[in-house]
């Protein structure tokens, strides 16, 4: 799984306008649909699409964000599939803003309680003054220089998105982004632990360092997070298998959070014995399925 805005900071193709540590601002660019594009927002972040259109998968719904529009994307795993409109090409400015950065805006904002338990994605509307704020920031910062302004910057957009027609929506969203910054560990790993991402990740997303995230795990489920995510994976894909005659190998590693099919069978082995297909022509045969 692709994390962001890790994989834009680190690729030479992505024009970087403005970066301060995770706060950044990414110009993104593309010319083809990429249909397996799933990614995980390690900061929150607002999208502005410039040309095409953008559609978004969550876990409940699809959104599509239209030219001209901007939408608001908490931090969190998401499905994100660029629609590029033929003969053309897609392009967006992302703002990734981390949570210390919310958290200040929200102190300064109006005390608002969130009617919201977790923010979920937003589109906006847009305005003039948005458009002219996007377009001279591509203008002007083109060489992606004056770092030090970034947050200034970003907090500028808050402040402009806020008084816009869906300012009062947005500002909810915040202040339960400010509110359940730690995530409950249980029901996260239980909800997630078929994703292929690592411990880093995981503590990124329930709002803890890598170290309070070890401890936290080892309290909650008695052991610790590789070895449980390790077990949790298996018996997922071990299910998978008794269920299925002639079940995709790597399809199944790629359900249970395994980016490596290889990686996936020498697990599978080591605990089981025996590798996944051996494992699921055995259990078909004790079965008495052909």
């Amino acid at each position: 799984m692709i994390t962001v805005p890790h994989a834009f900071l680190s690729n030479s193709e992505v024009k970087k306008i403005l970066v301060d540590g995770l706060n950044c601002v990414i110009y993104k660019s593309a010319q083809f649909d990429n249909p397996d594009n799933q990614r995980y927002l390690v900061t929150h972040a607002f999208t502005y699409v410039i040309n095409g259109a953008l559609r978004i998968f969550d876990e409940q719904r699809v959104l599509v964000v239209q030219k001209g529009e901007m939408i608001f994307l908490p931090k969190g795993l998401y499905m994100i599939s660029d629609i590029i409109p033929e003969n053309e090409e897609f392009e967006a400015v992302v703002f990734f803003l981390e949570q210390g950065l919310i958290n200040d805006f929200v102190k300064l904002s109006l005390s608002i309680e969130s009617s919201q338990n977790t923010p979920k994605p937003l589109i906006l509307s847009s305005d003039d003054r948005i458009n002219v704020f996007v377009e001279s920031l591509i203008t002007m910062y083109a060489s992606g220089s004056n770092n030090e302004i970034t947050k200034p910057k970003l907090t500028e957009l808050l402040h402009l998105l806020i008084s816009s027609e869906s300012g009062p929506q947005l500002i909810k969203l915040l202040h339960a982004a400010n509110q359940n910054e730690k995530q409950n560990i249980k029901s996260f790993m239980e909800q997630y632990f078929d994703r292929p991402l690592k411990i880093e990740d995981y503590a990124n997303l329930t709002g803890r360092s890598v170290a309070s995230f070890h401890r936290d795990f080892k309290r909650v489920f008695e052991e610790g997070p590789k070895k449980w995510l390790i077990s949790k994976r298996l018996a997922k894909a071990k299910e998978q298998l008794e269920q299925s005659s002639d079940a995709n190998i790597s399809q199944v590693a790629s359900q249970s959070g395994y980016e490596s099919a290889s990686h996936f069978i020498k697990s599978f082995q080591a605990k089981y014995g025996v590798s996944p297909k051996q494992y699921m022509i055995q259990n078909h045969k004790n079965l008495g399925i052909a």
